[in-house]
């Protein structure tokens, strides 16, 4: 008797924590998780073929651009955005943990600060030296280079790869770290119980 409620209870809390954004409890308990965690899979899946076979086709007829020309460094390049990415949703949700809900637009200001850093549309060199340097930093200059390198030059820079390596794992690790001690210091000063809409 006991262990069943145990588990019944560990279930509720392993739902209420899957669905913890949603803010009505009763959407929690009559909603189906299982369809909507489905659904929402197959239509990242679609999202991501149709969305970029359509923009490949329009790239490839009007810049002549083939963005499958990189193989297997286009999906590792891909994911180690999706790295950098995940490196600046840890670091922005532990202070959103800890300090509240007004350092969320903190997300959208970091990568507006990042962007001109990570030389997206133009190449490291025509930043000034002291940019030059600051942009050195991050990762998504290395993967921007890199992907020009094989794209113009058709040229693979390990250096450049072991460095998007290096600073990702060095980027995410920390990352974490920072928002496993918000977690610890929001629990301590009890406000992880604030949390709410």
């Amino acid at each position: 008797q006991v262990q069943r409620q145990f588990n019944l209870l560990r279930k509720i809390m392993f739902m209420l924590a899957l669905k913890k954004t949603a803010s009505n409890l009763s959407m929690i308990v009559n909603s189906d998780l299982k369809l909507r965690l489905h659904l929402s899979k197959r239509e990242t899946v679609h999202a991501l073929v149709t969305g970029i076979l359509k923009k490949n086709v329009l790239a490839n007829y009007f810049f002549n651009f083939h963005l499958f020309e990189m193989g297997f460094y286009l999906i590792f390049f891909f994911f180690n955005l999706i790295a950098i990415g995940w490196s600046i949703g840890f670091i922005v949700s532990g202070l959103v943990l800890r300090y509240g809900h007004s350092f969320e637009e903190l997300a959208w200001a970091i990568i507006f600060i990042l962007l001109p850093f990570s030389c997206v549309y133009y190449p490291l060199d025509s930043l000034p030296p002291i940019m030059q340097k600051i942009s050195q930093l991050l990762p998504p200059v290395y993967v921007f280079e890199s992907m020009r390198m094989i794209l113009i030059e058709q040229i693979i820079d390990f250096k450049n790869l072991s460095k998007i390596l290096l600073l990702n794992f060095l980027y995410l690790s920390s990352s974490i770290l920072f928002f496993m001690l918000m977690i610890k210091s929001s629990r301590k000063h009890g406000i992880l119980i604030n949390q709410g809409e």
